[in-house]
């Protein structure tokens, strides 16, 4: 990120960007794509209850506090009633598919040289990696 930018006010445009097409889209049922994971668990992760607190890897802390907008998650819950799903990435760690209340999140996982994908039918409703 350039220095000039304000990484806060970045996020902020980014939630209110997706807001504005959530709203266009009326009430179509939606699959929202995002670069950065929108919910903790999303990340791909140990939670933070989860993790061995004899090894607590320092790199957890930077997952936290840099790759995903909270912000875009709170923006999203929202809208939970016409979500069929988010897809992310930008951590190169699979996770999901999680069950979020109605939605369902996908972190791809996808990393350099070894690309992935998720394919979801809307006949059954199942997410499937690729």
């Amino acid at each position: 990120m350039p220095a000039q930018l304000d990484l806060v006010e970045v996020a902020a445009r980014q939630v209110d960007r997706i807001r504005s097409r959530l709203v266009a889209a009326g009430h179509s049922r939606t699959i929202v794509v995002l670069h950065t994971p929108p919910f903790e668990a999303m990340l791909g992760i140990p939670r933070l209850h989860e993790r061995n607190l004899d090894d607590p890897l320092p790199i957890y802390a930077f997952f936290r506090a840099y790759l995903g907008n909270r912000a875009m998650g709170e923006m999203l819950e929202g809208f939970q009633d016409r979500l069929l799903g988010i897809v992310c990435g930008h951590t190169h760690r699979m996770a999901g598919p999680i069950e979020f209340g109605g939605f369902f999140g996908v972190n791809i996982g996808s990393d350099y040289g070894n690309p992935r994908g998720v394919l979801y039918d809307t006949e059954s409703d199942i997410w499937e990696r690729i």
